[in-house]
C-alpha cells in the first residue's frame, strides 16, 4: 500500500477494525511530532488503537517549543476526552457510523482541537491492553 490509499479492511476484532500491518502503517496521524502539524477533524480524525493509544499519542506529540501539555501523565490527557457520536462514511471503506473523541490541547502558542478514532488496531495491538 502507498500513502493516500484507502484503508479497506472491514473485518472486526471485538469493537476494533482489524488492520493488516501495512494498513496500520497508513493510519492518519501516525508520524506527527508536533500539534501544529496535526490535521484532524471529525471527518479526518487521528487513527489509533484504544483509549491507551489515544493518550500515548497525545503525550508523545509536542507543542512548538517542545513542551508536552500534560507531560507524560496519561491520566491528565485522558481527563480531557470528550466523545462525539458522528455519522460518517468514506468512499471505499466499510465504516459508516463512528464514535470520535475530541481533545482540546493547550499549548503555549495556541490551543489545538484534536479529533481521534480509537478503533483501528494493527497486529499485536489490543483495544484494552492485557495486564
Amino acid at each position: 500500500m502507498h500513502e493516500g490509499e484507502q484503508l479497506t479492511t472491514c473485518s472486526k476484532r471485538g469493537l476494533a477494525y482489524d488492520l493488516t500491518a501495512d494498513e496500520a502503517l497508513l493510519r492518519h496521524g501516525l508520524g506527527v511530532r508536533r500539534f501544529s502539524d496535526v490535521v484532524s477533524s471529525e471527518e479526518k480524525p487521528i487513527e489509533v488503537c484504544g483509549a491507551s493509544g489515544e493518550v500515548r499519542w497525545l503525550t508523545r506529540v509536542t507543542c512548538n517549543d517542545g513542551s508536552r501539555p500534560w507531560g507524560r501523565d496519561v491520566h491528565k490527557a485522558h481527563a480531557e476526552r470528550h466523545t462525539l457520536d458522528v455519522p460518517f462514511s468514506r468512499t471505499g471503506e466499510c465504516r459508516k457510523d463512528r464514535i470520535i473523541d475530541h481533545y482540546r490541547v493547550p499549548c503555549p502558542e495556541k490551543a489545538y482541537d484534536v479529533y481521534m478514532f480509537m478503533y483501528e488496531c494493527g497486529p499485536g495491538e489490543e483495544m484494552i491492553p492485557r495486564r
